[in-house]
């Protein structure tokens, strides 16, 4: 029989592991109880089945009862056959371990029915930094993963992120079990190879910031294997296979705008929190505010961007004593180190005529409408056509960097404020 941890009881565990100076992933630990990290994870989450001897094997290791910590109530409805179902074989060394969230739980569920359903082959989620795009697809993989025979993540956040022959020999070699000398060298036949491997097994993938590709790309003079990635993304949303890959990035990739009228590939632009997950937020850090205050600080200050509502909850906190009052009388745009040089990271990439258009819209006091920006754009460009500009605006909404609304008749862009801030400062710019 597989065995589950009761919520409640796995504070005994905790407390026995707290006493031996184990962290909940220690390595003496998982040399202790012999058992794999993925099986220690899921004994500390409590909501999916381990076998009974690793589960009896982890709990001898921090010297605690097993009787004590299962939850007969759930264990008893969970065979080993069930247990065996959740994903034969997993790599995800690089996968983040996301202990809080907030919100978003309707998206999951939509997402997590289209996959099962397998109405699509691809999904890519699209935002500014610190949205909350990894955390995502982290949940997502946790919530389908039983569905698949393998589940794979891989990281893309690296200042050199890896080749595409890097990546797909390293993937095939897990999938295949396959020895490095047995494999293509050529890049087009490693990824005919993966998308065979698709076609014949379940298998879901996660590939974490892409961005770093597409800014790769944007170098002069860089390898040509990085362009393949763009190939890769094409084939596994044309070619029919079983698996399905989950992308997250800051940046929509162009190849995208032909691939999501597919019902192959889906796009979720990832907005910020709404006002009931941002006031946890406040809530778990004890500000003391009125709700217009939170609504201001959640919804119009930080946009519902879950890093900064942090940063800027946690400086309130140390700072104000907790006191929305007091923060708002000395009000002032915090941004966490980590956006600003996501921001930096960016702007390197931009061209002439993008880097003008933020600085314009940067520096505007208010939203700014399509004429008035067109002709700030002409007192430095003169021979800027409306299809030039129109194509540069479209690239840094796809960057996630500008935002746009209508008011009647009138299409107006605007910078969230944070971002502005890191603009202003990029660009050593002065407001009007």
């Amino acid at each position: 029989m597989g065995l589950i941890a009761s919520q409640e009881k796995l504070e005994i565990a905790n407390r026995a592991r707290i006493d031996k100076n184990w962290s909940r992933q220690d390595p003496k630990l998982l040399l202790e109880a012999t058992v794999g990290l993925e099986t220690l994870k899921r004994f500390w989450r409590g909501k999916t089945p381990i076998k009974e001897d690793n589960f009896k094997e982890i709990c001898r290791a921090l010297g605690v009862d097993w009787k004590e910590i299962v939850d007969w109530g759930k264990s008893r409805k969970n065979r080993v056959e069930e247990n065996e179902k959740i994903c034969l074989k997993e790599d995800c060394d690089e996968m983040p371990d996301v202990l809080v969230f907030y919100g978003q739980e309707k998206e999951i569920q939509d997402i997590k029915k289209s996959i099962l359903d397998n109405r699509s082959r691809a999904l890519v989620l699209c935002g500014q930094p610190g949205i909350g795009k990894t955390a995502l697809a982290a949940k997502l993989a946790e919530k389908v993963k039983s569905d698949f025979e393998c589940f794979c993540w891989r990281s893309l956040n690296y200042s050199s992120p890896p080749t595409l022959s890097e990546l797909l020999s390293g993937l095939i070699k897990f999938l295949s079990s396959e020895e490095n000398n047995s494999l293509p060298s050529n890049v087009d036949d490693l990824i005919k190879k993966l998308l065979q491997i698709f076609s014949n097994r379940r298998i879901l993938l996660v590939i974490d910031s892409w961005e770093k590709i597409l800014r790769v790309q944007n170098i002069k003079g860089c390898q040509t294997d990085y362009d393949k990635y763009s190939e890769l993304l094409k084939q596994i949303a044309e070619r029919r296979h079983k698996s399905y890959v989950i992308i997250t990035t800051q940046e929509e990739p162009k190849e995208l705008s032909l691939l999501k009228t597919r019902s192959s590939i889906n796009l979720i632009q990832l907005t910020g929190l709404d006002f009931e997950a941002g006031l946890k937020i406040l809530e778990e850090r004890q500000l003391t505010f009125i709700p217009e205050q939170a609504k201001k600080l959640i919804n119009r200050d930080y946009n519902g961007n879950p890093l900064e509502l942090i940063h800027i909850c946690e400086h309130i906190a140390s700072v104000f004593a907790g006191s929305l009052t007091q923060y708002e009388i000395n009000h002032t745009y915090l941004v966490p180190q980590s956006f600003q040089s996501a921001i930096n990271e960016i702007c390197k990439n931009l061209s002439d005529l993008e880097a003008q258009i933020l600085q314009i819209i940067a520096t505007e006091s208010k939203p700014i409408e399509y004429e008035k920006l067109k002709l700030q754009i002409l007192q430095n460009y003169s021979e800027v056509s409306n299809s030039s500009l129109q194509i540069n605006l479209s690239l840094l909404l796809k960057r996630s960097l500008i935002q746009i609304s209508s008011q009647g008749n009138k299409v107006l862009y605007y910078l969230q404020p944070t971002i502005g801030k890191c603009i202003i400062k990029i660009y050593n710019l002065t407001n009007h």
